[in-house]
């Protein structure tokens, strides 16, 4: 999960840039990419990667996790990398946040049940 998102942030950089990853333990998940929020306080880890990529248009937000989509160039990617990570996290019991916008760089926040 975390490779695939270390490489997507880095093909969204093709010139360069940063990239943070942290971790961080929190009480409640917020409104998430999928539309889920969670009322009920209990504590999830969240492991965060931001680049400062060329960010994502509001029409690739809501199709970034479908199986085989990609705006990469044809044999570039497989489209698997998000849709992997989307799937480990549901079966998890998690959720994701995604912050990003063009040219303003993009932040994925995994929240996974503390045990």
């Amino acid at each position: 999960m975390l490779v695939n998102l270390v490489l997507n942030a880095r093909d969204a950089r093709p010139g360069g840039g940063e990239l943070t990853v942290r971790t961080a333990e929190v009480e409640r998940v917020p409104d998430t990419a999928d539309g889920v929020h969670s009322p009920t306080a209990r504590p999830f880890a969240v492991l965060s990667v931001q680049d400062t990529g060329c960010g994502m248009t509001a029409e690739v937000r809501t199709r970034m996790f479908d199986p085989f989509f990609t705006t990469k160039e044809p044999g570039q990617g497989s489209g698997l990398g998000l849709s992997t990570v989307y799937g480990i996290v549901k079966q998890s019991g998690g959720h994701l946040q995604v912050d990003s916008a063009p040219g303003e760089g993009t932040t994925f926040h995994v929240y996974l049940p503390c045990s």
